[in-house]
């Protein structure tokens, strides 16, 4: 998995060093993990699916980023279309369908487990998902709304 430090070289093009060269990426050099609340600088800070850093003992296998681009296409909104997207090539919308069923499994859970800010980010979530999931049952297109279209996505 990326570390915060991976992502900023990325960025760069070069090798992140000092504070500057981390504004200039866009990134803070430190911060804190967001389950155990270590302190935490950028060698050793994980960019996760939640919007958080976590440490290396707090995320879990698919909390984080194999690459900077996968982070870079999850950063954009393409995280949840480009997993839906990869179900439909591989199963039909029947692999959309699954994967979006899985996603609000896991999002109704957090949901129950969290409050605050996180609450309301998993509750929005959590929506999305049911809608995406009716279009599904529709038979039309979870990103592009089309009926029988995957062209598109």
């Amino acid at each position: 998995m990326i570390t915060i430090h991976d992502l900023a070289n990325h960025r760069l093009k070069r090798e992140a060093r000092t504070g500057d060269d981390f504004k200039e990426a866009g990134l803070h050099i430190l911060g804190g993990c967001k389950r155990c609340e270590a302190t935490l600088a950028s060698y050793n800070a994980y960019p996760s699916t939640t919007g958080y850093w976590l440490c290396k003992d707090c995320i879990g296998e698919d909390e984080g980023f194999e690459t900077p681009e996968h982070f870079a296409s999850f950063e954009k909104g393409q995280g949840l279309d480009g997993s839906i997207k990869q179900s439909i090539e591989a199963r039909g919308m029947e692999g959309a369908r699954n994967e979006l069923e899985r996603y609000q499994e896991v999002l109704e859970a957090l949901c129950e487990m969290s409050n605050g800010e996180d609450r309301v980010l998993f509750v929005k979530a959590f929506k999305r998902i049911q809608g995406l999931l009716i279009l599904v049952s529709r038979g039309q297109c979870p990103v592009c709304e089309v009926t029988n279209c995957i062209c598109r996505i």
